[in-house]
């Protein structure tokens, strides 16, 4: 029978730690390894981005979207560029796509996470900076008219902000 079939049956519990827990170890090899054969510290850093964005791409629902971007309200003021934006796919276009490049509409933005190589001062305050470039931005909400009747406008949530150890 099958390892991971069996161990499920067993002790289901320990089969879904195990298994997360080896998710967890991938993703920290894959880091390992950009930091020990990448050079360049750019490049380093928007591979470990890619390295976040594929394993939280993988676990959210296809309603979200995970990119690095620049967030755009409607009056045209941007943020600095993000390197992890979780954001509302499924209601909201992506403007402007160029390559790898792209503005998202600051009403879809829910979470804004930055990489860094490591957690210091210096470093909290950059991920602060980054942020409140976002939190400035105007989000607008309109109400929606469907056959039924009519949405109110959508009450924006908190977005979300943290910093991720790349190791």
């Amino acid at each position: 029978m099958n390892k991971a079939k069996t161990s499920s049956k067993v002790d289901g519990s320990s089969f879904l730690k195990s298994s997360f827990s080896m998710e967890q170890e991938t993703l920290q090899l894959k880091l390992e390894l950009s930091s020990t054969s990448i050079t360049h510290n750019g490049v380093l850093g928007d591979v470990n981005e890619k390295h976040f964005i594929e394993m939280l791409s993988r676990y959210l629902p296809n309603r979200y979207a995970v990119d690095s971007a620049i967030i755009i309200d409607s009056n045209g003021q941007t943020s600095d560029q993000i390197d992890i934006v979780i954001y509302d796919n499924q209601y909201t276009p992506t403007l402007l796509d160029q390559q790898n490049h792209r503005f998202i509409p600051a009403e879809a933005v829910y979470a804004a996470i930055e990489v860094k190589p490591e957690i210091n001062k210096e470093y909290i305050e950059y991920a602060k900076q980054k942020a409140y470039s976002i939190r400035k931005l105007e989000r607008t909400s309109v109400s929606i008219i469907h056959a039924g009747g009519t949405y109110p406008p959508k009450e924006h949530k908190k977005l979300y902000a943290g910093l991720q150890l790349q190791e």
